[in-house]
């Protein structure tokens, strides 16, 4: 049995993610398969871009799965029940991810993710604006990690709240535009 695998008995149960999930794989094996055997060639350059932007659209919004997976490891100590000290360590060791990237998914996650309060009250995404920006598809990951950053280095006590949320609005209204 591999890490994660359910016990024999319950393979059999199938619930809606499994369902959407090989959904997805089917559909995402047609999309390889159409781009490679020639889907692209009877496309005009504006075509080209505009698939490619879609694309990236899609590819924009796939951390949303990884914040709300973060989060649910979280809230259920995952980490721990397969005796790992941190949930980044966890994800080197299930995900044979690198340090850098683990940590890199962790604090996205902490920024633009999914929150609920001690009574399980669901909360706010602690950058909202950059978390409405990556929903719709408008920031790349690495852009995410660029202002998540720097809002951190911005949040420290000292600095008046106006301001950090000023912070917040200038460096979201430019991060879809820059490079």
């Amino acid at each position: 049995m591999e890490l994660g695998e359910p016990p024999t008995e319950q393979r059999t149960e199938r619930g809606r993610l499994d369902v959407v999930l090989d959904k997805y794989g089917e559909v995402f094996t047609e999309l390889i398969e159409i781009v490679e055997t020639g889907g692209l060639d009877q496309l005009t350059a504006n075509q080209k871009v505009a698939i490619w932007q879609r694309f990236e659209t899609f590819r924009n919004r796939l951390p949303l799965i990884d914040h709300n997976l973060i989060a649910d490891a979280e809230a259920t100590d995952l980490a721990g029940s397969y005796c790992s000290s941190t949930l980044t360590r966890f994800l080197v060791q299930v995900l044979q991810l690198s340090p850098t990237e683990a940590a890199k998914r962790v604090r996205a996650a902490a920024a633009v993710g999914p929150r609920k309060s001690m009574l399980g009250e669901k909360l706010e995404p602690v950058l909202p604006r950059l978390a409405a920006l990556q929903r719709a598809g408008m920031v790349t990951p690495a852009k995410v990690q660029i202002v998540e950053r720097a809002m951190h280095k911005l949040s420290r006590p000292g600095l008046h709240p106006d301001d950090v949320e000023t912070a917040e609005q200038l460096l979201t209204d430019y991060a879809p535009l820059l490079g």
